[in-house]
């Protein structure tokens, strides 16, 4: 079982905007992106094949091309879940699509 450390991802909007910090104004000047971290892992699935982890939900290697992996919902086929998460150059940054499960977390 391999586990991966909490990865950054950017976030290009602050939830409140109107109480700045001390490095929001060093942020804007040298054009840094706000980051967040995620509830992430990465292992093993019991065929074999990669599971990505975020938030209590497994995803499923879906289709890989240049520097994107697609993931699946583990439940897409059982639920019809439509969740789903690309990531980008192995796990160096991800854009997330449609994270509204019909479904509770399968994972711990």
């Amino acid at each position: 079982m391999h586990s991966m450390k909490p990865e950054l991802s950017s976030a290009s909007n602050r939830k409140n905007k109107n109480t700045p910090t001390d490095d929001d104004e060093e942020d804007e000047k040298i054009g840094i992106e706000h980051k967040f971290a995620l509830d992430l892992r990465l292992e093993t699935g019991s065929k074999g094949r990669p599971k990505l982890i975020m938030g209590g939900y497994a995803f499923f290697r879906n289709n890989s091309s240049n520097n994107k992996t697609y993931w699946l919902c583990s439940k897409n086929r059982m639920m019809k879940c439509r969740a789903r998460i690309i990531t980008l150059d192995g796990c160096s940054g991800m854009i997330l699509k449609n994270q509204v499960h019909n479904h509770p977390p399968t994972e711990q």
